[in-house]
């Protein structure tokens, strides 16, 4: 808390600050021990790097969604992907659970001592041939408080042209995959020229390889709603996955490492048409 306290009084330099907590985590139905740090902003979005003894190492990007949720999705050296949802207890401390691709459920806590995360940790059994039949749920969820709110209601599947939105603020956000690799949550924005991605996200995938030297394109001029003009490094980007389309060889630029994600005309305008149904709050795409 103190740290956040500093942060906010420090006015002239916020795009400074940041918050880490320690994170632990079990991966699979034999509990592999993943530890690291969650790197949090003040825009609510983060970093986090976890690895074993045994030298396996994932990292990834995570955002709030809701008031107290939010997801992300690590990739890993072993190859394994996880997409994660979380659930805050204070602003420095919470749990959250997820699935490989491969299918091992996953547990979490950060900020929080052994004893405190011990009742988010437990290792969930095996599942039964019957049970592994069943839809609906995560593997190895951990129960989950009743609630009505509605950071804790799904969004529906999306649809082959319409994809579910959720709205933050005066805007319209919806999850996109990038390159196969990272699925997170982009401003839908027609006013963009470009897709645009914050700096750290792009490491990140150019870490996982998804990203390498030779995508980099060289530097545009973009204006700005204000109508002032800034450079920026545009670079490929392989492909963007929204509901059911997938578009490749998209123009991104990088953005500042606390600038939002963009969904602009790079990707919007590869397609006949696109509209905002504002009464479904779903993104059409033709």
């Amino acid at each position: 808390m103190k740290r956040i306290i500093l942060c906010l009084v420090a006015v002239g330099g916020l795009a400074g600050c940041s918050v880490r907590a320690d994170v632990t985590g079990l991966v699979g139905y034999d509990g592999e021990l993943y530890t690291g740090t969650a790197t949090g902003y003040l825009d609510r979005t983060g970093t986090i790097d976890l690895h074993t003894e045994t030298g396996a190492r994932c990292v990834g990007q995570y955002g709030y969604t809701g008031a107290k949720t939010g997801r992300g999705t690590l990739l890993c050296n072993d190859g394994q992907r996880v997409d994660i949802q979380f659930n805050s207890i204070t602003p420095l401390t919470g749990y959250g659970y997820g699935v490989s691709n491969t299918g091992k459920p996953v547990r979490f806590t950060y900020g929080l001592s052994k004893s405190e995360g011990a009742q988010y940790l437990e290792v969930p059994p095996a599942p039964t041939s019957a049970a592994a039949t069943s839809t609906g749920s995560d593997p190895g969820a951990p129960p989950q408080p009743e609630s009505t709110s509605v950071d804790n209601v799904r969004p529906p599947a999306p649809s082959a042209r319409s994809v579910p939105m959720q709205k933050v603020g005066g805007t319209y956000a919806v999850p996109v995959l990038i390159n196969n690799a990272i699925a997170l949550d982009f401003v839908v924005d027609s006013g963009a020229a470009d897709v645009s991605i914050p700096a750290d996200v792009v490491l990140t995938l150019m870490r996982t390889g998804t990203i390498k030297k030779t995508d980099f394109l060289g530097t545009k001029t973009y204006t700005l709603a204000d109508g002032s003009t800034v450079p920026s490094s545009t670079f490929r980007i392989k492909s963007l996955k929204v509901g059911d389309r997938v578009v490749e060889n998209v123009t991104g630029s990088l953005a500042d490492v606390r600038g939002s994600l963009l969904l602009g005309q790079s990707f919007l305008g590869r397609f006949k048409s696109w509209s905002i149904d504002n009464a479904k709050h779903v993104l059409m795409l033709e």
